[in-house]
Protein backbone atom coordinates (compact mmCIF):
# COMPACT_ATOMS: atom_id res chain seq x y z
CA UNK A 1 0.00 0.00 0.00
CA UNK A 2 2.91 2.34 -0.55
CA UNK A 3 3.27 5.20 -2.98
CA UNK A 4 1.19 8.12 -4.11
CA UNK A 5 -1.70 7.88 -6.60
CA UNK A 6 -0.48 8.38 -10.15
CA UNK A 7 -3.21 10.92 -10.79
CA UNK A 8 -2.04 13.29 -8.08
CA UNK A 9 1.63 12.66 -8.88
CA UNK A 10 0.91 13.86 -12.41
CA UNK A 11 -0.86 16.92 -11.08
CA UNK A 12 2.02 17.64 -8.73
CA UNK A 13 4.49 17.46 -11.62
CA UNK A 14 2.38 19.76 -13.79
CA UNK A 15 0.89 21.77 -10.96
CA UNK A 16 3.19 24.76 -11.27
CA UNK A 17 2.47 25.12 -14.96
CA UNK A 18 -1.29 24.80 -14.55
CA UNK A 19 -1.32 27.87 -12.31
CA UNK A 20 0.46 30.01 -14.90
CA UNK A 21 -2.67 31.26 -16.75
CA UNK A 22 -3.56 33.39 -13.72
CA UNK A 23 -0.50 35.58 -14.30
CA UNK A 24 -1.42 38.93 -15.93
CA UNK A 25 -0.71 39.13 -19.66
CA UNK A 26 -0.43 42.92 -19.79
CA UNK A 27 1.79 45.48 -18.06
CA UNK A 28 5.50 45.38 -17.36
CA UNK A 29 5.54 42.48 -14.93
CA UNK A 30 7.63 39.44 -15.67
CA UNK A 31 5.81 36.14 -15.89
CA UNK A 32 7.47 33.66 -13.48
CA UNK A 33 8.73 30.30 -14.63
CA UNK A 34 6.55 27.37 -13.62
CA UNK A 35 9.34 26.18 -11.31
CA UNK A 36 9.06 29.48 -9.38
CA UNK A 37 5.42 28.83 -8.46
CA UNK A 38 5.17 26.85 -5.24
CA UNK A 39 2.45 24.26 -4.59
CA UNK A 40 0.85 26.70 -2.14
CA UNK A 41 0.84 29.41 -4.84
CA UNK A 42 -0.72 26.94 -7.27
CA UNK A 43 -3.48 25.98 -4.82
CA UNK A 44 -4.22 29.64 -4.07
CA UNK A 45 -4.45 30.50 -7.78
CA UNK A 46 -6.60 27.45 -8.51
CA UNK A 47 -9.02 28.44 -5.74
CA UNK A 48 -9.13 32.02 -7.07
CA UNK A 49 -9.97 30.62 -10.50
CA UNK A 50 -12.50 28.23 -8.97
CA UNK A 51 -10.50 25.29 -10.28
CA UNK A 52 -11.39 23.47 -7.09
CA UNK A 53 -10.72 19.93 -8.28
CA UNK A 54 -7.15 20.88 -9.22
CA UNK A 55 -6.65 22.65 -5.89
CA UNK A 56 -7.99 19.61 -4.06
CA UNK A 57 -5.64 17.22 -5.83
CA UNK A 58 -2.62 19.46 -5.28
CA UNK A 59 -3.46 19.63 -1.57
CA UNK A 60 -3.69 15.85 -1.48
CA UNK A 61 -0.18 15.62 -2.96
CA UNK A 62 1.19 17.45 0.07
CA UNK A 63 -1.04 15.79 2.65
CA UNK A 64 -0.68 12.25 1.30
CA UNK A 65 2.39 11.56 3.44
CA UNK A 66 2.29 14.50 5.89
CA UNK A 67 -1.00 15.76 7.34
CA UNK A 68 0.70 18.47 9.44
CA UNK A 69 0.66 21.22 6.81
CA UNK A 70 -1.65 24.14 7.69
CA UNK A 71 -1.71 25.85 4.29
CA UNK A 72 -2.47 22.64 2.41
CA UNK A 73 -5.27 21.81 4.87
CA UNK A 74 -6.65 25.32 4.47
CA UNK A 75 -6.79 25.15 0.67
CA UNK A 76 -8.15 21.61 0.75
CA UNK A 77 -11.04 22.79 2.94
CA UNK A 78 -11.65 25.77 0.62
CA UNK A 79 -11.60 23.49 -2.43
CA UNK A 80 -13.94 20.94 -0.87
CA UNK A 81 -16.44 23.63 0.05
CA UNK A 82 -16.15 24.98 -3.50
CA UNK A 83 -16.99 21.47 -4.71
CA UNK A 84 -20.10 21.52 -2.46
CA UNK A 85 -18.70 18.82 -0.20
CA UNK A 86 -19.44 20.69 3.00
CA UNK A 87 -19.16 17.73 5.43
CA UNK A 88 -15.65 16.92 4.19
CA UNK A 89 -14.69 20.60 4.21
CA UNK A 90 -15.78 20.82 7.84
CA UNK A 91 -13.83 17.69 8.75
CA UNK A 92 -10.63 19.18 7.37
CA UNK A 93 -11.27 22.51 9.12
CA UNK A 94 -11.44 20.57 12.40
CA UNK A 95 -8.19 18.81 11.51
CA UNK A 96 -6.58 22.16 10.64
CA UNK A 97 -7.57 23.42 14.09
CA UNK A 98 -5.85 20.40 15.62
CA UNK A 99 -2.67 21.00 13.62
CA UNK A 100 -2.57 24.68 14.56
CA UNK A 101 -2.72 23.72 18.24
CA UNK A 102 0.61 21.90 17.95
CA UNK A 103 3.67 23.48 19.54
CA UNK A 104 5.61 23.42 16.26
CA UNK A 105 3.20 26.01 14.83
CA UNK A 106 3.18 28.32 17.86
CA UNK A 107 5.15 30.94 15.90
CA UNK A 108 3.53 30.36 12.51
CA UNK A 109 2.98 33.86 11.04
CA UNK A 110 -0.63 33.11 10.09
CA UNK A 111 -1.60 30.96 13.04
CA UNK A 112 -3.95 33.44 14.73
CA UNK A 113 -5.66 34.48 11.50
CA UNK A 114 -6.10 30.86 10.42
CA UNK A 115 -7.59 29.96 13.80
CA UNK A 116 -10.08 32.83 13.45
CA UNK A 117 -10.90 31.63 9.95
CA UNK A 118 -11.53 28.11 11.23
CA UNK A 119 -13.98 29.31 13.86
CA UNK A 120 -15.81 31.54 11.39
CA UNK A 121 -15.87 28.91 8.65
CA UNK A 122 -17.31 26.23 10.88
CA UNK A 123 -20.21 28.54 11.71
CA UNK A 124 -21.03 28.54 8.02
CA UNK A 125 -20.72 24.80 7.45
CA UNK A 126 -23.68 22.56 8.04
CA UNK A 127 -22.03 19.30 9.06
CA UNK A 128 -18.85 18.48 10.97
CA UNK A 129 -19.04 14.69 10.64
CA UNK A 130 -20.63 11.97 8.59
CA UNK A 131 -24.39 11.35 8.84
CA UNK A 132 -25.38 9.00 11.61
CA UNK A 133 -26.45 5.52 10.57
CA UNK A 134 -27.73 4.41 13.97
CA UNK A 135 -31.18 4.52 15.50
CA UNK A 136 -30.15 7.44 17.73
CA UNK A 137 -28.60 10.48 16.01
CA UNK A 138 -25.09 11.79 16.53
CA UNK A 139 -24.11 15.45 16.70
CA UNK A 140 -24.55 16.71 13.16
CA UNK A 141 -23.95 20.46 13.32
CA UNK A 142 -20.48 21.85 12.70
CA UNK A 143 -20.98 24.35 15.52
CA UNK A 144 -22.95 22.20 17.97
CA UNK A 145 -21.31 21.70 21.37
CA UNK A 146 -19.65 18.40 22.09
CA UNK A 147 -22.30 15.95 23.20
CA UNK A 148 -22.32 15.36 26.97
CA UNK A 149 -24.74 12.43 27.41
CA UNK A 150 -25.75 10.98 30.72
CA UNK A 151 -24.52 7.41 31.05
CA UNK A 152 -27.14 4.89 29.93
CA UNK A 153 -27.39 1.12 30.00
CA UNK A 154 -25.88 -0.89 27.16
CA UNK A 155 -28.43 -2.96 25.24
CA UNK A 156 -26.70 -3.90 21.97
CA UNK A 157 -23.96 -2.64 19.63
CA UNK A 158 -26.60 -1.60 17.09
CA UNK A 159 -28.26 0.75 19.61
CA UNK A 160 -25.12 2.76 20.44
CA UNK A 161 -25.34 6.26 18.96
CA UNK A 162 -22.53 7.56 16.74
CA UNK A 163 -22.30 10.62 19.03
CA UNK A 164 -19.10 9.24 20.54
CA UNK A 165 -17.31 9.95 17.24
CA UNK A 166 -17.60 13.70 17.76
CA UNK A 167 -15.97 13.42 21.20
CA UNK A 168 -13.03 11.17 20.36
CA UNK A 169 -9.65 12.49 19.14
CA UNK A 170 -7.41 10.20 17.14
CA UNK A 171 -3.72 10.87 16.63
CA UNK A 172 -3.42 12.54 13.24
CA UNK A 173 -2.10 10.40 10.40
CA UNK A 174 -1.28 11.10 6.72
CA UNK A 175 -3.98 10.46 4.15
CA UNK A 176 -1.96 7.54 2.81
CA UNK A 177 -1.83 5.76 6.18
CA UNK A 178 -5.62 5.96 6.44
CA UNK A 179 -6.09 4.64 2.88
CA UNK A 180 -7.99 7.79 1.83
CA UNK A 181 -8.23 6.60 -1.76
CA UNK A 182 -11.82 7.77 -2.25
CA UNK A 183 -10.58 11.35 -1.82
CA UNK A 184 -8.39 11.01 -4.92
CA UNK A 185 -10.63 8.93 -7.14
CA UNK A 186 -9.75 5.46 -5.87
CA UNK A 187 -6.74 3.20 -6.16
CA UNK A 188 -6.49 2.10 -9.79
CA UNK A 189 -4.35 -1.00 -9.19
CA UNK A 190 -6.83 -2.41 -6.66
CA UNK A 191 -10.23 -3.99 -7.23
CA UNK A 192 -13.16 -1.58 -7.50
CA UNK A 193 -14.93 -3.47 -4.73
CA UNK A 194 -11.97 -3.14 -2.34
CA UNK A 195 -13.40 -1.60 0.82
CA UNK A 196 -11.17 1.50 0.68
CA UNK A 197 -12.15 2.12 -2.94
CA UNK A 198 -15.85 1.81 -2.12
CA UNK A 199 -16.10 3.92 1.01
CA UNK A 200 -14.32 6.08 3.54
CA UNK A 201 -14.17 9.81 4.27
CA UNK A 202 -12.15 11.83 6.75
CA UNK A 203 -13.82 12.49 10.08
CA UNK A 204 -13.34 15.46 12.39
CA UNK A 205 -11.83 13.08 14.97
CA UNK A 206 -8.78 12.55 12.75
CA UNK A 207 -9.80 8.96 11.98
CA UNK A 208 -11.59 7.85 8.80
CA UNK A 209 -15.34 7.30 8.76
CA UNK A 210 -16.75 4.24 7.01
CA UNK A 211 -20.43 3.51 6.42
CA UNK A 212 -20.61 -0.26 6.72
CA UNK A 213 -17.89 -2.66 7.82
CA UNK A 214 -18.56 -6.37 8.29
CA UNK A 215 -22.16 -5.81 9.33
CA UNK A 216 -21.57 -2.79 11.57
CA UNK A 217 -22.96 0.63 10.55
CA UNK A 218 -20.94 3.78 11.19
CA UNK A 219 -17.32 2.81 11.93
CA UNK A 220 -14.05 4.71 12.47
CA UNK A 221 -10.80 3.43 10.96
CA UNK A 222 -7.54 4.12 12.79
CA UNK A 223 -3.91 2.97 12.55
CA UNK A 224 -2.03 0.84 15.16
CA UNK A 225 1.72 1.39 15.44
CA UNK A 226 4.78 -0.24 16.93
CA UNK A 227 6.01 1.62 20.04
CA UNK A 228 9.35 2.19 18.33
CA UNK A 229 7.52 4.10 15.57
CA UNK A 230 5.56 6.34 17.93
CA UNK A 231 2.25 6.24 19.73
CA UNK A 232 -1.18 5.66 18.25
CA UNK A 233 -4.11 6.66 20.44
CA UNK A 234 -7.79 7.46 20.59
CA UNK A 235 -8.70 9.76 23.49
CA UNK A 236 -12.20 10.32 24.89
CA UNK A 237 -13.55 11.82 28.11
CA UNK A 238 -16.10 10.14 30.35
CA UNK A 239 -18.34 13.20 30.21
CA UNK A 240 -21.44 11.17 31.06
CA UNK A 241 -19.68 9.82 34.15
CA UNK A 242 -20.38 6.21 33.27
CA UNK A 243 -19.08 3.31 35.32
CA UNK A 244 -17.92 1.09 32.46
CA UNK A 245 -16.40 1.66 29.04
CA UNK A 246 -17.55 -0.51 26.15
CA UNK A 247 -15.72 -0.83 22.86
CA UNK A 248 -16.67 -2.58 19.61
CA UNK A 249 -13.44 -3.29 17.72
CA UNK A 250 -11.73 -5.60 15.24
CA UNK A 251 -8.41 -5.62 13.42
CA UNK A 252 -7.96 -4.92 9.73
CA UNK A 253 -5.43 -7.03 7.87
CA UNK A 254 -3.49 -8.04 10.97
CA UNK A 255 -4.15 -8.26 14.74
CA UNK A 256 -2.98 -5.65 17.23
CA UNK A 257 -3.04 -5.07 20.98
CA UNK A 258 -5.48 -2.61 22.55
CA UNK A 259 -4.67 -1.00 25.90
CA UNK A 260 -7.10 1.17 27.86
CA UNK A 261 -5.30 3.69 30.05
CA UNK A 262 -6.41 6.34 32.56
CA UNK A 263 -3.61 8.55 33.78
CA UNK A 264 -0.63 6.23 34.15
CA UNK A 265 -2.69 3.14 34.96
CA UNK A 266 -3.53 0.48 32.37
CA UNK A 267 -7.04 -0.76 33.16
CA UNK A 268 -7.36 -3.26 30.33
CA UNK A 269 -5.30 -4.94 27.63
CA UNK A 270 -6.39 -7.38 24.95
CA UNK A 271 -5.10 -8.85 21.71
CA UNK A 272 -7.60 -7.83 19.01
CA UNK A 273 -7.99 -10.30 16.12
CA UNK A 274 -9.02 -9.56 12.55
CA UNK A 275 -12.30 -11.39 13.10
CA UNK A 276 -14.86 -11.47 14.59
CA UNK A 277 -15.95 -8.17 16.13
CA UNK A 278 -14.85 -7.88 19.74
CA UNK A 279 -17.39 -6.27 22.07
CA UNK A 280 -15.43 -5.63 25.24
CA UNK A 281 -16.45 -4.22 28.60
CA UNK A 282 -13.92 -2.38 30.77
CA UNK A 283 -14.51 -1.69 34.45
CA UNK A 284 -13.28 1.85 35.14
CA UNK A 285 -12.44 0.90 38.75
CA UNK A 286 -11.62 3.99 40.83
CA UNK A 287 -12.38 6.19 37.83
CA UNK A 288 -15.98 4.96 37.56
CA UNK A 289 -18.50 7.80 37.67
CA UNK A 290 -15.81 10.44 37.15
CA UNK A 291 -15.23 12.87 34.30
CA UNK A 292 -11.88 11.32 33.43
CA UNK A 293 -9.92 11.22 30.18
CA UNK A 294 -9.48 7.71 28.81
CA UNK A 295 -6.83 6.74 26.26
CA UNK A 296 -7.14 3.73 23.96
CA UNK A 297 -3.69 2.71 22.74
CA UNK A 298 -3.36 0.78 19.46
CA UNK A 299 -0.14 -1.22 19.68
CA UNK A 300 1.59 -3.47 17.18
CA UNK A 301 4.00 -5.87 18.93
CA UNK A 302 7.59 -5.15 17.93
CA UNK A 303 8.11 -8.73 16.74
CA UNK A 304 5.02 -8.61 14.51
CA UNK A 305 6.20 -7.87 10.98
CA UNK A 306 3.03 -6.46 9.43
CA UNK A 307 0.20 -4.20 10.54
CA UNK A 308 -2.61 -2.30 8.82
CA UNK A 309 -5.54 -0.87 10.72
CA UNK A 310 -8.29 -1.07 13.30
CA UNK A 311 -12.07 -0.65 13.02
CA UNK A 312 -14.06 0.87 15.89
CA UNK A 313 -17.82 0.44 15.94
CA UNK A 314 -18.25 2.33 19.21
CA UNK A 315 -16.28 3.68 22.17
CA UNK A 316 -18.79 4.74 24.78
CA UNK A 317 -19.47 4.89 28.53
CA UNK A 318 -22.41 3.19 30.24
CA UNK A 319 -23.84 2.62 33.69
CA UNK A 320 -23.16 -1.10 33.36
Amino acid sequence: MSGTPAKIVALATAGMAMAAPAWPTGGTGTRPAAADITPIDAMRICCQQRSYEKAKMLACVLLWKDIHQPEALYYLAVALEGLKDRPQAAAFVHILQRVLEEERFAKHPHRASMQRWCRARLRGLEAASQPCTRSRPATSSATAPVSRPAAVEFTSPQKVSDAWMDRVRADLRPLHHLYCWTLVGGRKDAAKDWIHNRQGRMHRSGAKYMDDVHGRKGVLFAIPRKPSKGRSRLVIRNVGKGRVLRIGVRGYGFPFRMNVVVGKKTLFTKAIPVRPWQDVKIDLAEHAGKDAEVTIELVVPEKQRWAEGAFFDYIEFFRR
